[in-house]
């Protein structure tokens, strides 16, 4: 299974990059444009058009998804999200996250800050892994 073949209940990523860092680490860029006519924002602040913080992270979980094949992460645990900045209509969202290296058996961490227009909007630490990690 791969991260196409996973139904999600919105698409959280419009446009990706992925670019190795030192140590086996991956820089992951996400963006998501932000409009009133996704079916998920239409009872949320009608008439204010905002994307959820949750929502962040499933477009981090959907980043980090689309960088694996075979056995797919699954988030284990957040340890922090923090919102600092609200991200309204027409606004596109970049995401840019720094995945740990996998180790077998092991849980990784994905550090990631949320930015509009080059402003910081939200910071999130969120641990990741597969059935039978540690922790996991």
């Amino acid at each position: 299974m791969t991260a196409a073949d996973l139904a999600r209940p919105l698409r959280a990523v419009d446009r990706l990059e992925i670019e190795p860092v030192a140590a086996g680490g991956r820089l992951v860029r996400a963006w998501k444009l932000v409009t009133a006519a996704d079916p998920y924002l239409g009872g949320h602040f009608p008439g204010l058009t905002i994307y959820p913080g949750l929502f962040l992270l499933e477009t981090l979980h959907q980043a980090v998804l689309e960088t694996h094949d075979g056995a797919l992460p699954r988030i284990r645990r957040v340890r922090s999200i923090r919102c600092l900045s609200p991200v309204f209509e027409g606004h596109t969202v970049r995401v840019d996250a720094m995945v740990e290296p996998e180790r077998p058996g092991a849980v990784f961490e994905v550090r990631a800050r949320c930015f509009r227009d080059d402003r910081k909007v939200a910071t999130l630490s969120v641990e990741f892994g597969r059935a039978g990690d540690r922790d996991g």
